[in-house]
């Protein structure tokens, strides 16, 4: 008789943690559904769903988190009124704005940026997308469905980089362009200088450079300019330079000569002076 009432007991137990783990499921359930309404701005579709909650799930806890959700729809709702309407508008009628058809990133972008979407008559339904699936940018639509959230991943390039935005809603469609500095280049030369006696000579000059930028010779820097009477030879990573012998005919023997080898990468560039005289101080 004992092991009878044992084992009615265990199964009483097991029937009420079922219809417990049932009920909470279902709550959990109804609350995940009224946050996906509100992100679709069908607030009165929402309100029910946590109400319904609510009436599954009477813990205080329950009740305070779904009241805090009904209270943000129903403030909403005031913002924008024509949201809550679950009549959309005809795609014919519909008009689709940016705030901005442009946004820049910073190479290591210390927070979100926001731009607005307005719809006519107004509406959430509308989705954003990044064209050709460029993994470095992140999109959310914010709660009361009138802003695209964007987040950008650092750039580890040199490079500045880009991606579109497609933004759609019915047959209508807007484009933002996102735009990302690359981190920033060095470009330096050691020594920073050269001076050559009289009697000419070579100096090797190292050449450091961070560049992701490859020219058509080969290296990530290149030399635009340097003085005629100069010879310049270069590898991946050094300038050889050459001078000749300044003979006493020479129009710049006594007062010597003078000039600039300028380095660039990208927009950066580096100008390395270079002299030949009798002596220097």
């Amino acid at each position: 008789m004992k092991r009878l009432i044992k084992l009615l007991t265990v199964i009483v137990l097991m029937t009420l943690s079922i219809h417990t783990t049932a009920f909470a499921q279902s709550a959990v359930a109804k609350y995940n559904e009224g946050i996906e309404l509100m992100q679709k701005g069908d607030y009165n579709a929402a309100i029910s769903s946590f109400k319904a909650s609510m009436a599954v799930n009477k813990s205080t806890a329950n009740k305070k988190k779904c009241n805090k959700q009904i209270a943000e729809c129903k403030r909403l709702m005031a913002k924008h009124p024509a949201t809550s309407d679950t009549e959309r508008p005809a795609e014919s009628n519909t008009t689709l704005t940016l705030s901005q058809s442009r946004l820049a990133f910073a190479a290591s972008p210390q927070e979100q940026q926001r731009v607005g979407v307005e719809v006519m008559p107004q509406t959430s339904d509308w989705k954003a997308e990044v064209q050709d699936k460029h993994n470095w940018i992140e999109l959310s639509k914010s709660m009361d469905g009138h802003e695209i959230i964007i987040a950008c991943s650092p750039n580890e390039q040199t490079t500045e980089r880009q991606a579109t935005i497609s933004v759609t809603c019915g047959n209508k469609s807007k484009t933002l362009t996102i735009v990302q500095r690359g981190r920033e280049l060095t470009l330096g030369a050691s020594p920073n200088y050269a001076n050559f006696k009289l009697k000419g000579g070579k100096i090797l000059v190292n050449i450091s450079c961070n560049s992701d930028t490859t020219y058509s010779n080969g290296r990530n820097w290149d030399v635009i300019q340097h003085p005629e009477w100069l010879r310049v030879e270069a590898t991946e990573t050094t300038l050889i330079l050459e001078a000749q012998k300044l003979e006493k005919n020479d129009p710049g023997y006594k007062g010597g000569r003078q000039g600039e080898v300028i380095i660039v990468s990208q927009s950066t560039r580096h100008v390395l002076p270079v002299k030949q005289k009798r002596k220097f101080l």
